[in-house]
Order: C-alpha cells, then sequence, then structure tokens
C-alpha cells in the first residue's frame, strides 16, 4: 500500500512540473512576442490566444479606432480589490497554483 501512496505521490509532483513547464513556455511566448497583435500592442501567450483576441470586440474596436472612454474611479477599484486577491491567493486552485480574482472566476476556472 505504501507503493501506491508513493506512485500517486510522484504523479502529483510530476503533473505540478508539467503545469510549471507550460506556465514558463507561456511566459516566454509572450516576453519573445512569439504571438503579438501589432495592431493592440498586446502579447499574448498562445496561437488560440492570439486566435480569439483578433475575434474580440475589443480588437475589432481597436481596428476601428474606436477611442474608449477613461475608467470610472470604481472600476479601478474593483480591479485593484481582484488584483489582491488574486495575489494572496483567496481564490486560489491548488491544482495549477494560481489565485484568482473572484471566486466566480476560480469555479469557472475548473
Amino acid at each position: 500500500m505504501n507503493g501506491r501512496k508513493e506512485k500517486a505521490a510522484q504523479k502529483f509532483r510530476d503533473g505540478n512540473r508539467i503545469l510549471e513547464i507550460a506556465a514558463e513556455v507561456r511566459n516566454k511566448a509572450k516576453a519573445e512576442k512569439r504571438f503579438y497583435c501589432d495592431d493592440c500592442e498586446q502579447p499574448l501567450a498562445t496561437q488560440s490566444a492570439l486566435d480569439k483576441h483578433n475575434a474580440s470586440q475589443a480588437h475589432a474596436d481597436q481596428l476601428a479606432g474606436v477611442i474608449k472612454s477613461e475608467r470610472s474611479q470604481r472600476a479601478i477599484d474593483v480591479q485593484a480589490i481582484r488584483d489582491a486577491a488574486r495575489a494572496q491567493k483567496e481564490h486560489h486552485c491548488h491544482t495549477c497554483d494560481k489565485g484568482y480574482g473572484t471566486d466566480c472566476d476560480l469555479k469557472r476556472h475548473k
């Protein structure tokens, strides 16, 4: 039975290492601007993320020259709260070791 526990622990460590490597690859792709939207000046982590961005309304607005209004103070405050929750890993996925801004974001992820 002890062998089963050791195998399960090794599998868990291997799974975490895979996630770490994947995060490193995504971060490297962003840093190298491998998947980059020239119009929006936005680096993305994967080709699928770039494809999704190119199909988004925000990208279409950028191409059309739509000028966005300034963010309200309330929107800035809400973003700060979510960023703090994410940094403190209040809403945390233990499998991915990633924090989310809200409980709803975490549930959607799972």
